[in-house]
């Protein structure tokens, strides 16, 4: 094979490992609420509180106990998207115990 055909083909390989790399990777800042009892506030005043999941995509917050939602079924957890972080007012992370 030719030395460009070589060269096109490690760069491409290389731009894949390094965008499948970049897609699962966390929030540094989000991923030390991972796993504790949180509430997160939203800008209209809107509170939510559970335990906190962090994924590459947003941040699920798992109710302790399910929850009746207005229009009638239940809750298990509420998930907050990364383009809705915007919204997000703050993020209180409580010590266990």
């Amino acid at each position: 094979m030719d030395a460009t055909l070589w060269t096109l083909l490690t760069l491409l390989a290389l731009a894949t490992v390094l965008a499948l790399i970049r897609s699962r990777r966390r929030d540094r800042c989000l991923r030390d609420f991972d796993g504790f009892t949180v509430t997160l506030a939203e800008q209209g005043g809107d509170l939510v509180w559970g335990r906190a999941c962090v994924y590459p995509t947003g941040i699920e917050i798992e109710y302790e106990t399910p929850v009746v939602a207005p229009a009638g079924h239940l809750e298990r957890s509420f998930i907050f998207y990364r383009d809705q972080f915007e919204a997000m007012e703050a993020l209180y992370r409580y010590a266990e115990g």
